[in-house]
């Protein structure tokens, strides 16, 4: 089982899956917020942190729930946020995306892209020991930013907004969207690999496992993408849309 959680769906292939959970689970703490927390909290080794729709980011202590401080950000955050390398990222409704001390909530960094931002953002370490943060946004694009200072490496365009979190396979990040596409990536360059027309929308985000991209459509289907031959391998019909994101575990 795992002891820290500091991306949304718990790792860079968006697995989802925390391994075995042994024990009895037993709440040992709570705190109240002021307005909803759309998505996950992430989990350092010692702190929590989660960002609310009213635009708080707000981190606590893991062991005992004391609040160990809270930032009034100026727009609504919808997505999770992220811990890389040493930073707290967090993207929000205006478009900007920042970076975050996340032992004091002090600012490294921001970048404002052009649209609202509503997934996650995706982190892989550089060859030169840098990093690379991929962002997704309501301006149709897929965001490569330096992870030290939010420059702009390049922008990857789609045909609609990308609602969902890009996650990463080696140097390839793999995203959908709301252009029924799921895209391959190079996160070098944001150049395209490769892309299979899904027929309908991707809210969500896929999870990537042997090979494969597991996603749900907007029109009820859950879908294993073969990532080598950019094909289709099997499709299962649900009763409705599928907004959230798969789960893949051993």
């Amino acid at each position: 089982s795992v002891t820290t959680w500091p991306i949304f769906r718990g790792d860079a292939a968006l697995t989802g899956s925390a391994g075995a959970l042994r024990g009895t689970l037993v709440r040992r703490w709570s705190q109240a917020g002021e307005d909803a927390l759309p998505s996950s909290a992430v989990v350092g080794p010692d702190l929590v942190l989660v960002a609310s729709q009213a635009g708080t980011v707000a981190a606590f202590d893991a062991h005992t729930g004391a609040r160990r401080w809270q930032r009034k950000l100026p727009a609504a955050i919808e997505a999770a946020p992220l811990l890389a390398d040493g930073l707290l990222v967090v993207g929000d409704h205006a478009g900007v995306v920042r970076a975050l001390d996340p032992l004091t909530g002090s600012t490294h960094w921001e970048r404002r892209l052009g649209g609202k931002v509503t997934a996650s953002a995706n982190w892989r370490r550089d060859e030169d020991g840098g990093s690379t943060l991929l962002v997704g946004a309501y301006d149709h694009r897929l965001h490569g930013l330096d992870g030290a200072s939010g420059v702009e490496r390049w922008a990857h365009a789609t045909k609609s907004f990308v609602n969902g979190t890009a996650a990463i396979s080696g140097q390839t990040a793999v995203l959908g969207g709301c252009d029924a596409h799921l895209r391959r990536v190079g996160i070098d360059d944001g150049r395209l690999l490769g892309s299979v027309d899904l027929g309908s929308q991707v809210a969500g985000s896929p999870a990537l496992a042997a090979g494969r991209a597991f996603v749900g459509t907007y029109d009820g289907r859950l879908v294993a993408v073969d990532l080598a031959a950019d094909r289709i391998a099997w499709e299962i019909d649900l009763t409705g849309a599928v907004i959230a994101s798969p789960a893949v575990a051993d």
